[in-house]
């Protein structure tokens, strides 16, 4: 039996103590001596009024008319105000909130000053501006709560298989398409999901399920939900490196998944000339070998182009491609292959049908070359079906279609004997390929130019 209560604490406190948002520069500030009041211009920020910030030791600097602006002090103070009696400025080590903001600046109460003459910026250090915590108590009491349903939702998941009651929950952070969480907060929402992860981990509970399962909280609170089919095929983004240090994903959720996949996916009179060859943690070595060839198949598909390809120059001068995008491959648990096979007549309909005469390409050589095309087409139905099915369970797939289908090129690979189709890669996501190539600058041709109504 778990403690709900305690869980929930330490992954507050480890928020508390971990998450530090990117620190802030200041450009220009004033200060009010008056009144306290003292506005940093910051550039664009997804801070509020209301949330915590720390100014750092002595890094902003000013000058003030009492002296003729001749001294430049830095603030704010360890020693040397007249604030404390131990010489601390008021906001030395101190949180402080954020009273006013606009766009590229926010204002807070830094303390009045004895000196009430104008003091003019003069410049900052860099970073010196963090923002601490949570947002404030009121998104402290959201995120406690929020928690404590996501932690419920797992533990019933737990118990009764599925996904069923961490969909339900994650639909929370939506209304339609438009998200609940103010701004910034699907990251903090993201990061304590990541933290609840790891304290579970610590309990007795299956790892490899706690894991799939805040992944698909965490896919839902960034891309939203929109009923389950399409939110379950919006979900899946290409992996560029998959995250070796997650569990292990047990190999029979993998063949679950695959038993359920080949179970629903139609075949051209049920012949399915096509077979799964399944490569699990232990087949690093064919792994590598077949990322290998993927790579030198970049360089000989850029061959038929006028534009010299820059990676195969260096390649020649002895310098390996570094920005081709099928690490995922090395770094999967497993890689599923998808090839042409020879097939047989199964059923008694397909015996019978060609006891009369019917021919059923795929059951003989000749036949597998004429039916490439119907085969590729159901490998693809396959992979998006593994696809669909993998992200109800929170595990990431990457599609390969970039290698050379000679089978002498796979001879390293023993039990590859017939064309490749496809790959596809498995685990969970550490680099997404929208991380790299963000959608306004790589993206397909607009629907009306691809979907014609006659």
């Amino acid at each position: 039996m778990i403690d709900k209560d305690k869980i929930i604490q330490d992954v507050m406190a480890q928020f508390e103590s971990e998450y530090k948002p990117a620190a802030k520069s200041v450009s220009a500030a004033t200060y009010n001596p008056v009144t306290g009041e003292m506005q940093l211009t910051i550039g664009e920020h997804d801070l509020h009024i209301g949330h915590k910030i720390k100014i750092a030791k002595e890094s902003l600097k000013f000058t003030c008319e009492l002296d003729s602006n001749t001294i430049t002090t830095a603030y704010p103070r360890e020693t040397g105000s007249a604030a404390s009696p131990s010489g601390e400025d008021y906001v030395y080590n101190n949180k402080i909130g954020i009273t006013k903001k606009s766009a590229t600046t926010i204002s807070c109460n830094v303390g009045k000053s004895s000196n009430t003459s104008a003091h003019t910026f003069v410049n900052a250090v860099a970073g010196c501006i963090t923002q601490v915590g949570f947002h404030t108590e009121i998104h402290h009491s959201k995120c406690v709560r929020d928690t404590g349903f996501n932690l419920d939702a797992i533990i019933s998941d737990l118990l009764e298989g599925g996904i069923r009651n961490v969909l339900e929950v994650a639909k929370r952070y939506w209304h339609g398409t438009k998200t609940n969480l103010g701004a910034g907060e699907q990251n903090f929402a993201i990061e304590v999901n990541n933290l609840l992860e790891k304290r579970l981990h610590q309990e007795n509970l299956n790892k490899t399920k706690v894991s799939f399962l805040i992944n698909v909280i965490n896919q839902i609170v960034k891309y939203g939900f929109e009923g389950e089919v399409y939110s379950t095929f919006s979900m899946p983004r290409h992996v560029v490196e998959f995250d070796k240090s997650k569990p292990i994903i047990e190999k029979k959720v993998i063949d679950d998944i695959l038993k359920k996949c080949y179970e629903i996916i139609p075949s051209k009179n049920n012949i399915v000339g096509w077979q799964v060859h399944v490569l699990g943690p232990e087949h690093q070595k064919y792994k590598d070998i077949i990322f290998k060839e993927s790579a030198i198949n970049d360089t000989r598909s850029n061959k038929g182009s006028d534009i010299p390809d820059v990676g195969a120059i260096k390649e020649a001068q002895g310098q390996p491609r570094r920005s081709v995008m099928y690490k995922h491959m090395t770094s999967c648990q497993y890689l599923l292959i998808l090839t042409q096979r020879l097939a047989n007549l199964t059923s008694e309909y397909q015996k019978a049908a060609w006891g009369r005469g019917i021919f059923y390409d795929p059951c003989t050589e000749e036949g597998l070359v004429e039916s490439r095309e119907a085969i590729a087409l159901e490998c693809g139905f396959f992979a998006y079906a593994f696809r669909g099915l993998a992200i109800e369970k929170g595990i990431d797939t990457s599609f390969t279609g970039n290698f050379s289908r000679d089978p002498v090129v796979w001879k390293e690979l023993p039990f590859v004997d017939r064309r490749v189709n496809l790959l596809i890669s498995v685990g969970y996501g550490k680099k997404y390929r929208r991380a790299i190539l963000p959608i306004t600058y790589d993206y397909k041709p607009s629907h009306e130019d691809i979907i014609k109504w006659v």
